[in-house]
């Protein structure tokens, strides 16, 4: 009975959900290889997008509801930015995506953010993006930040 419920077609088939802003922020951290070495901007970063852990008083958690979320859209844009280009407490090894042709770019993006499964339209926005070559690393950067604000990544 599990196979089957839990099965790619039965998945494919529910509602997305809006990550929350925890949800969103560890899963940025964890696709892009990182290394932690403090979580003061983290914590400041999910404070603007309205979830801070163990800040909600009421013993049922936060809310599980897109429209509790969505009024925090602007800061959830903005994540991705900028916790790629501070890098104080969090360093992240942008060389698996620093390569020449813009295609192999997009591909690193795909497999490493959503798993090989980028919708089209995403990767042709990135690629209209990203233009010609030679692209240089902070546009490469920008890249990887626009897909973390992405509908795709923003949701599960």
């Amino acid at each position: 009975m599990l196979r089957v419920v839990l099965s790619e077609r039965w998945l494919r088939c529910a509602k997305p959900r809006l990550k929350r802003p925890t949800h969103l922020a560890l899963s940025m951290i964890r696709a892009i290889p990182s290394h932690m070495f403090g979580y003061w901007s983290t914590l400041y970063l999910m404070d603007l997008m309205g979830q801070v852990p163990y800040f909600w008083a009421p013993p049922n958690g936060y809310p599980e509801s897109a429209s509790y979320w969505a009024g925090h859209i602007l800061p959830r844009w903005r994540y991705g930015f900028s916790m790629l280009q501070e890098q104080t407490e969090v360093w992240f090894d942008y060389s698996p995506f620093l390569k020449d042709p813009p295609e192999e770019v997009v591909e690193a993006i795909d497999i490493y953010l959503f798993g090989g499964y980028m919708r089209a339209t995403e990767r042709n926005e990135l690629l209209e993006y990203l233009g010609e070559p030679p692209i240089d690393s902070t546009l490469i950067i920008e890249a990887i930040g626009l897909a973390i604000a992405s509908p795709a990544f923003q949701q599960y």
